[in-house]
């Protein structure tokens, strides 16, 4: 009954979690949530500790990687180590960080930011996406309250963003990923460029899996069943070296991206 119970609890924070992307409403449908909330009010059980809030290090980032031709700027390397480290040792994500720990991580992300070494970084994102968009970005800190955090009901999952393909010069797609126990996450979106700094940013799909099952699907667009509007969201590129990006969402949002060797595809 407790194992029963524990699968639709997941469920439900699966669709909690797909109806909302970082601001950006994904109508998945009301009846399909209800039914969900019915299911799991139906039973009990509990969820392992060890899928919610957690400390970590810095295992699978590169948080001290070469930064090949900025590597002789020690003020730049200074800042960027300040930076990593201070995300990497405060909460899972930024998630539930206090006052405190954002106006130190974010204070030293801003310093940061101010050495961007990358002119026009929404040009290279695509266009050189051999070195800034290739591979695996794990989130290592944000100030969302969205889903893009990890943050799934009362639990904190990992999150990473993965490249896929090149379309042209100007397009890019990739998923951003959540992992969370057994519980899989994948939105799949493009992003296109729309000035030197800006990137358009159009969800495609999303798909949660549970112990490698899909459990839910929504496609948009208009190729999609119901041929709606792709929900649209964008990033404004404030920092990017080949293995760090920071960004600012239209929602106002802080993302900052760390290349990872700790995760590949769902």
């Amino acid at each position: 009954v407790r194992a029963t119970a524990m699968v639709r609890l997941v469920v439900v924070l699966a669709l909690v979690a797909a109806s909302v992307v970082d601001g950006f409403t994904v109508p998945l449908g009301g009846a399909l949530l209800r039914r969900g909330f019915a299911s799991a009010a139906d039973g009990e059980g509990s969820v392992p500790k060890s899928w919610g809030r957690s400390r970590r290090g810095a295992a699978g980032c590169t948080a001290t990687a070469t930064l090949g031709e900025y590597a002789d700027n020690e003020v730049l390397m200074s800042a960027r180590e300040a930076f990593v480290s201070a995300a990497l040792a405060g909460p899972k994500n930024g998630v539930a960080a206090t006052p405190e720990e954002r106006a130190d991580i974010e204070g030293k992300l801003n310093a940061l930011v101010a050495l961007n070494p990358t002119q026009n970084p929404a040009d290279k994102l695509v266009g050189e996406w051999e070195t800034f968009l290739d591979g695996s970005f794990k989130s290592i800190y944000t100030n969302t309250t969205g889903a893009s955090n990890g943050k799934v009901g009362p639990f904190v999952g990992d999150v990473w963003q993965q490249f896929v393909t090149a379309r042209d010069s100007n397009t890019g797609v990739v998923t951003n990923n959540l992992k969370l126990g057994p519980l899989r996450g994948q939105l799949t979106a493009r992003c296109e460029r729309k000035s030197e700094t800006k990137m358009d940013v159009l969800f495609e799909k999303i798909v949660f899996k549970l112990f490698g099952v899909p459990i839910s699907t929504k496609e948009f667009g208009p190729d999609s069943k119901d041929q709606k509007k792709e929900p649209k969201g964008s990033w404004k590129l404030r920092y990017m070296d080949k293995d760090l990006r920071i960004l600012i969402t239209n929602a106002g949002n802080v993302e900052s991206l760390l290349r990872t060797t700790e995760f590949d595809g769902m």
